[in-house]
């Protein structure tokens, strides 16, 4: 009987000793270690990608009315499009396919003598009759026009590495102006209105137009941590009023953009 107790007795004591030492000592879940415990029983969701984008488009353009300048032939206008802004990315069927879309800032500048170096002047028509046609000399024509722009693309990986990948993207924007200016020196002859009837010709471009994009793109980083995207590809449509006085022919774009995972970002203000 006694030999009994005591086995009894040493074995309350081992068990106690295995609650006070053992593996019954450690907590459970979110106690045991909360910086831990949100990602165990939240799994991060990476297929959520916040963008920040830079980019420019350069356009190839011609004269919708040579015959308005004297020397309309010798005259080669360019234009380009800046933009930046913030995108929001959607990854679907393990990051093979995503859709995007955002809010930028744009502003489209056109040169009549081309660009970047924009200086030159020519003869130009500003006033045509039966009897009489009257020519001013114009120079350092510009034209800058800024815009909200809202695009949605379309991306689908060629290589979907998980620090590296390849992918083809398609896009459309819409883009509604916001503010337009037209700079130009024209001689110190030339009447008031002669100046008016130009400066409405060498006006921006039309207060809505979509343009559109063909991509191929290069991503570096994993979609868990931020992560590098470089674009280049070419310009599909840009659409301009009647009474602009160049036309869009062809053009190259690129943008660079970071794209950091949305999660992580709530992570970080989930624990501070």
């Amino acid at each position: 009987m006694r030999i009994r107790y005591k086995i009894g007795l040493l074995a309350a004591l081992l068990t106690c000793i295995w609650e006070a030492y053992g593996e019954g000592s450690y907590l459970k879940g979110y106690d045991a270690d909360h910086k831990n415990y949100f990602h165990r029983v939240h799994i991060p969701d990476n297929s959520v990608q916040l963008g920040f984008s830079a980019g420019c488009t350069w356009y190839k353009a011609e004269l919708v009315r040579p015959e308005d300048f004297r020397n309309g032939l010798a005259i080669e206008p360019a234009t380009n499009n800046l933009y930046v802004g913030l995108s929001g990315e959607k990854t679907f069927f393990k990051a093979r396919l995503s859709v995007a879309t955002g809010i930028y800032y744009s502003q489209l500048n056109a040169y009549l003598f081309g660009w970047p170096s924009h200086k030159g002047s020519a003869y130009i028509v500003d006033y045509e009759d039966d009897f009489l046609v009257s020519y001013t000399l114009v120079s350092d024509v510009k034209s800058v026009s800024s815009y909200v722009s809202i695009p949605l693309e379309v991306s689908c990986s060629l290589v979907n590495g998980s620090d590296f990948g390849i992918y083809l993207k398609g896009n459309a924007t819409a883009n509604v102006s916001v503010y337009s200016a037209t700079e130009f020196i024209a001689k110190n002859s030339a009447p008031e209105d002669a100046k008016q009837r130009l400066a409405a010709y060498f006006r921006g471009s039309e207060a809505f137009f979509i343009t559109a994009h063909a991509k191929a793109g290069m991503r570096w980083g994993n979609y868990d941590i931020p992560n590098f995207r470089l674009e280049v590809g070419i310009p599909f449509m840009l659409s301009k009023g009647n009474a602009a006085y160049y036309r869009v022919s062809s053009g190259i774009t690129a943008q660079v953009a970071l794209y950091i995972p949305l999660y992580s970002l709530y992570i970080k203000n989930f624990f501070t």
